[in-house]
């Protein structure tokens, strides 16, 4: 199959072309194979399952535990401390779009943004933690 594109290795993939096995979903083209991200093609499908659904409800305790268990799915794999799959990956990323597109829509629907801003708060904190890890060189190399 041909080579793929910087613009695919950069905004569909960003991963490394030796990491496309775990990482990535490939996905079949005439003539050759697209690498999608894997946890980012998992948030499509979970923004799209909640926008199909209605923006389900979630309760605050629910929506705190998905985001929690994402980013810290994220930041592990960051920090080298587990090495996750493409499958696993996916999950964790349909987990994250989905209630974060339910929690957006909903607050939309609703007016009542305090669930979407509890649920951005806590990721950027995560964030911001994992990230400070990494650059205080805690973690495995």
């Amino acid at each position: 199959m041909g080579r793929d594109s910087d613009f695919e290795n950069i905004v569909l993939a960003h991963h490394p072309r030796k990491e496309y096995a775990r990482c990535c979903i490939p996905v079949p083209l005439p003539g050759r194979r697209l690498h999608l991200c894997a946890r980012c093609f998992g948030a499509v499908l979970g923004m799209a399952s909640a926008a199909a659904l209605g923006a389900p409800e979630m309760p605050l305790f629910l929506v705190l535990a998905v985001v929690l268990a994402s980013v810290l799915h994220w930041g592990s794999g960051e920090l080298r401390i587990a090495r996750w799959g493409r499958w696993s990956r996916t999950g964790a990323g349909f987990g994250m779009g989905f209630t974060y597109a339910a929690v957006l829509l909903r607050a939309a629907l609703t007016l009542r943004p305090f669930d979407a801003l509890a649920a951005a708060g806590l990721t950027v904190a995560l964030l911001a933690a994992v990230l400070a890890a990494k650059l205080l060189g805690i973690g495995k190399r």
